[in-house]
């Protein structure tokens, strides 16, 4: 520990843990962009899923089989056979 860097590191790092108003700032921080990056990773994956299912029904109204569907979509056949269920009420 003789590098002036590494004394300067610990020192901060010690101040740091000491003072709690900033430790708490700083943790409300990180989760709040732990939260922000979850939201968004949920708002993904919601807006992939709404993309295949709209794929998934013009494919069944193309008279596709729900096997190649799924297959092509990497999805369950039960859910291409549930979209196709939905398909059928909404009609």
């Amino acid at each position: 520990m003789s590098e002036p860097a590494i004394k300067e590191a610990w020192t901060a790092t010690d101040r740091f843990m000491r003072d709690k108003a900033l430790r708490l700032a700083y943790l409300s921080e990180e989760m709040k962009e732990h939260d922000f990056v979850s939201a968004m990773n949920w708002e993904r994956r919601a807006g992939r899923a709404e993309v295949q299912r709209g794929t998934a029904r013009r494919m069944l109204r193309a008279k596709m089989a729900s096997a190649e569907i799924a297959a092509l979509l990497d999805l369950p056949e039960e859910t291409i056979l549930a979209f196709a269920r939905e398909e059928n009420n909404e009609s």
